[in-house]
């Protein structure tokens, strides 16, 4: 089953870019026509691709907003490359990026290729996969494209052994479902939530909290600081001259002490998507949140109201914060 999920992780600091292939020369494959069955064709951007429980994370502004368009490219890529999600249990993390060609390179020239979308898979530590294949741990890039001779680069023999493209002499399977990547435009955005002001948010946020099975929080410490527990506070960064609410910080001090009440941060990142979100439907803000919680490292979200939730661990100190979109 294939379908968009319409939260979840985007960039991640250790999930950087290249896009210098290795090798030439090409070959034919067949794949078989994708299908849309998307359960939220009315908002075309997504953060995350989800093709049978693999999830394909889309790490900027750019990817997120042309993702209607990168969903079909995953997945023929899937459909050509079967075993990448047959072995999905063995990835840590997928990352993909739409990306101009930026550097001259031989290859990308023969090819024509102007636009490709890196696919960056990061196997996990510990694997079932054959030792011999020196592959545990380490990180794989495959590149689609289009021009002259659309289809995907594989480069290394670890990439090779994980696809199951297994043909040595050549780097190229060629495919002509990759047609249009290269005329993909720059996406433009603006902001399709309201403003919501800082009184609006204070007074909806305990009903919000309470939605979402949480209970009976104390009163707000002034207006700019809730306590929602000792362990975790909410601020407010920036309201405007008009209460226009600009910036959020939740902050969860200590995630190795364990919360009285143990949803709470769960149920405050859910009353905060629920205000900011208010196109979302209830389980697709649940559905972020689960994503958020499970957030490591620095990790950024991209909404389709343009609006961008950065979750940061630094030790055992955990925060997200809400930016709202610039508006056009």
């Amino acid at each position: 089953m294939k379908m968009i999920f319409f939260v979840g992780c985007l960039s991640c600091a250790l999930f950087t870019f290249s896009c210098t292939p290795k090798a030439s020369s090409a070959q034919n494959a067949d794949v078989g026509k994708s299908e849309n069955t998307s359960n939220f064709a009315e908002i075309p951007q997504s953060n995350v691709i989800i093709i049978k429980n693999v999830f394909f994370n889309l790490v900027d502004e750019y990817t997120v907003a042309n993702s209607y368009m990168i969903e079909d490219y995953i997945q023929a890529f899937t459909e050509i490359f079967p075993k990448i999600i047959d072995r999905g249990p063995e990835i840590e993390f997928i990352a993909c990026g739409l990306q101009v060609v930026s550097e001259e390179h031989e290859l990308y020239e023969e090819l024509g290729w102007t636009k490709v979308i890196c696919i960056k898979i990061k196997i996990k530590d510990e694997t079932n996969l054959p030792e011999d294949w020196n592959i545990a741990g380490e990180t794989l890039f495959y590149y689609l494209g289009s021009g002259r001779i659309p289809g995907i680069l594989v480069n290394t023999r670890q990439e090779r052994l994980f696809s199951g493209f297994v043909n040595e002499n050549i780097h190229v399977s060629t495919n002509l479902a990759f047609n249009g990547i290269d005329e993909i435009d720059e996406p433009t955005f603006t902001k399709q939530s309201p403003m919501i002001t800082a009184k609006e948010f204070r007074n909806n946020f305990q009903g919000q909290f309470s939605k979402f099975g949480g209970r009976k929080l104390e009163r707000w410490a002034g207006t700019e600081l809730l306590h929602i527990e000792e362990n975790l506070r909410l601020y407010f960064i920036y309201v405007d001259d008009d209460d226009n609410l600009h910036d959020t910080f939740l902050v969860y001090d200590d995630i190795t002490e364990k919360l009285k009440y143990e949803d709470d941060y769960f149920h405050a990142i859910c009353a905060m998507l629920s205000i900011f979100e208010p196109y979302l439907e209830e389980y697709q803000v649940k559905q972020m949140a689960g994503t958020i919680t499970e957030a490591d490292e620095w990790m950024r979200f991209w909404l389709p109201s343009g609006n961008t939730y950065n979750v940061l661990r630094e030790k055992n100190k955990l925060s997200v914060t809400y930016k709202i979109a610039y508006i056009q």
